[in-house]
């Protein structure tokens, strides 16, 4: 994920067309970072999960990662988009200290 490319969201291009964000992207609508999980047009980042797009919690944009492995270090509620699956990982910590990545 490169966060220099992330835009403002918008439904339609100049033409009207609608605008298909590819999984992976992130944008911006009022203030907040939104993740598509899949390819996907016609849906705001607000409708959430079910259409595809994951909310990124700004305070913790830098724990946040998109790769095909996990990071080599990590703490409690970091998250982790496994770009080779599609899946969204967090990590975890157990009551004996130990952690690791769950999916969500």
């Amino acid at each position: 994920m490169n966060l220099d490319n992330v835009v403002n969201f918008k439904i339609r291009d100049k033409t009207g067309k609608l605008i298909t964000y590819k999984k992976g992207d992130v944008v911006r609508k009022n203030g907040r970072s939104y993740l598509a999980t899949r390819n996907i047009s016609g849906y705001s980042p607000e409708h959430g999960e079910r259409v595809g797009w994951k909310s990124i919690n700004q305070n913790r944009i830098t724990n946040f990662s998109y790769d095909a492995e996990a990071p080599k270090s990590a703490s409690e509620g970091d998250e982790w988009y496994n770009s080779d699956n599609g899946i969204l990982f967090k990590y975890i910590t157990n009551p004996d200290g130990n952690g690791h990545w769950v999916e969500m």
